[in-house]
C-alpha cells in the first residue's frame, strides 16, 4: 500500500532531511509549547476541581451553579486529554495516535463543553432578561435534560471521526494515520466535516451565545451598579460575558483545523518537525486548553463571593458559608447536598 498517496485536492507531505540547526529549532519550539500547555493543563485541572468543590459544598445549589460545576468537570477532562499535544510529534508516533483517536475524544468533550457554555449563557439570559420564564428554564430537571441531550448530540456528531483514519505500520517500524474509505470520501468530508461539524461546533453556538450576551450586556448597562442586592447577580453575569468573549476568540481556530486536516495528507506527518503545519498544529488544541482552564481565573476575578470561598479553602479557614440563595432574587429548583 502506498501510504503517501493523496486524495484529489490535498497536499502530499514529502520526507524531509533535517539539519542539526533545524532539529534544534524544532526542539526549542516544542519545549516552549510543551511548557505552556502543561502550565494551563495544571491550572485547568486544579482550577476546575476547586470550582466543582466550591459549588458542590454549598448547602443548596442554584441552576447556574449546577451548570458551572458540570462545565468545570468537562473542562478538566478536556485539559487532561490534550496533554499529548505537549510532547514532540516525533516521539514514538504519538502524533499518529493523537490525530487518529485521542484528539477526537478530546474534541468530543470540548463539544460538550461548548454546549454547556451555550446552555449556561441561555440560562443567564432567561434569568436576567425574561424573569417570567425563569421558573421553568432554571429548573434543575430541565437543565439536566438539556445537558443529557447536549452530551448525546456531541457524541453523535463526533463518533464518525473514529472511522476516518486507520493506523498502519510504515517503513522503519513507525505508525502512520492513513485515511479510510470514509475519511477520504469527498461527499462525507463536505457534508459532515465542513457543514455539520462547523454548524454544530461553532456557527449555531456562536449565534445563540452572541445574541444572549448582547442582551445581557444591555441589561448590565441599565442596572444600578451601586445596588447591593444586585451585586452577586452582576458579578455572575460579568463572568459569563467574559467567558463568552474568550470562547468566541479561542474557538475560531477549529474550523481552520478541519480544512487543514483535509488538505494535508497525512496530517500526522505535516505537523512534525519542519513540516508545513509545525507551528500551527499546537495552537487549536492549546486554544481549547486555554479556554477550558481560564474560566476559574475569571470567576475569581469577577465573582467576589466565589473568590472569598476559594480563599477560605486555600487558607484552610473554617467554612462559614451558609446556604446559597439564587442571585436572581427568586426561589428556584435547587439540589440539596
Amino acid at each position: 500500500m502506498n501510504t503517501n498517496s493523496t486524495d484529489q485536492g490535498s497536499f502530499s507531505v514529502p520526507p524531509v532531511t533535517l539539519s542539526p540547526a533545524q532539529i534544534k529549532q524544532c526542539n526549542d519550539f516544542y519545549i516552549v509549547i510543551g511548557f505552556l500547555i502543561w502550565v494551563f493543563v495544571i491550572l485547568g485541572v486544579v482550577g476546575n476541581s476547586l470550582t466543582v468543590y466550591v459549588f458542590r459544598k454549598a448547602a443548596s445549589q442554584t441552576s447556574t451553579m449546577y451548570l458551572i460545576s458540570n462545565l468545570a468537570i468537562v473542562d478538566a477532562m478536556v485539559a487532561l486529554l490534550f496533554i499529548p499535544v505537549s510532547f514532540s510529534p516525533n516521539v514514538a508516533s504519538l502524533a499518529t495516535f493523537y490525530v487518529a483517536y485521542i484528539s477526537n475524544i478530546a474534541y468530543t468533550l470540548n463539544q460538550i463543553s461548548i454546549f454547556f457554555i451555550t446552555i449556561l449563557v441561555w440560562q443567564r439570559y432567561v434569568s436576567v432578561c425574561k424573569p417570567h420564564d425563569t421558573r421553568y428554564w432554571t429548573k434543575i430537571s430541565v437543565l439536566r435534560g438539556m445537558a443529557i441531550c447536549a452530551v448525546l448530540l456531541a457524541i453523535c456528531t463526533y463518533s464518525p471521526g473514529f472511522f476516518k483514519y486507520k493506523v498502519i505500520r510504515v517503513e522503519g517500524g513507525l505508525f502512520q494515520a492513513s485515511p479510510t474509505s470514509l475519511g477520504g470520501n469527498t461527499i462525507y468530508y463536505y457534508l459532515h466535516t465542513v457543514v455539520v461539524m462547523n454548524l454544530v461546533s461553532y456557527v449555531v453556538p456562536v449565534i445563540i451565545i452572541s445574541y444572549a450576551t448582547f442582551r445581557l450586556i444591555q441589561d448590565l448597562r441599565k442596572r444600578n451598579p451601586l445596588a447591593s442586592s444586585q451585586t452577586a447577580k452582576r458579578d455572575l453575569t460579568k463572568s459569563v460575558v467574559i467567558n463568552v468573549f474568550l470562547f468566541l476568540v479561542l474557538q475560531s481556530l477549529r474550523p481552520t483545523r478541519y480544512i487543514l486536516l483535509r488538505l494535508f495528507n497525512p496530517y500526522s506527518k505535516a505537523i512534525r518537525c519542519q513540516g508545513p503545519l509545525m507551528y500551527f498544529a499546537p495552537f487549536p488544541p492549546f486554544a481549547t486548553i486555554l479556554n477550558s482552564s481560564v474560566n476559574f481565573i475569571i470567576y475569581v476575578l469577577c465573582a467576589r463571593r466565589f473568590r472569598k470561598r476559594v480563599t477560605t479553602i486555600l487558607l484552610c479557614k473554617k467554612n462559614n458559608v451558609g446556604p446559597v440563595s439564587s442571585s436572581d432574587g427568586a426561589k428556584i429548583d435547587v439540589i440539596k447536598f
